[in-house]
């Protein structure tokens, strides 16, 4: 993976080529968590206070090249499952609560051939309990052949 300019965030997504147990990292942020403290803290209070205190990278992982999904576009086989985890730790104030939050990260991924990112589930949970975890799941509904 040499010729992969994984920095390049613009451009890197996965390597062309996949195979079972290549890794990456890549930068991301806790948006789910994030966007829910400010919510938060923005009816607590007229000044938002939340800031990301340490980069989140998240260690990706090509675990399977056989995994089989379903979603409401149908069932795929052979799909690429990709694990990414990591931890950051957030600092906010407001109402409450102030102080900082560790953040774990868990973004999993299907892509399918033919077909591509077929679903998307993504975890941010803070282990102090804080926070009540936030999942969301992205999942194709429908292809549209043109």
């Amino acid at each position: 993976m040499d010729e992969i300019d994984t920095n390049n965030e613009l451009h890197f997504v996965l390597p062309a080529k996949l195979n079972e147990g290549d890794s990456w990292q890549l930068h991301s942020r806790p948006y789910i968590l994030e966007h829910a403290i400010e919510y938060e803290v923005a009816l607590q209070t007229s000044t938002p206070g939340i800031k990301l205190s340490k980069p989140l990278y998240l260690d990706y992982k090509l675990v399977s090249l056989n995994e089989s999904v379903e979603v409401p576009a149908g069932r795929f086989k052979n799909c690429a499952k990709i694990i990414g985890e990591g931890t950051c730790m957030m600092s906010a104030t407001g109402g409450n609560f102030s102080g900082s939050i560790d953040v774990n990260v868990t973004h999993t991924d299907w892509y399918c051939p033919d077909i591509g990112l077929t679903k998307t589930v993504r975890s941010e949970v803070d282990p102090s309990s804080l926070i009540e975890p936030v999942t969301y799941r992205l999942e194709l509904e429908r292809i549209i052949k043109g």
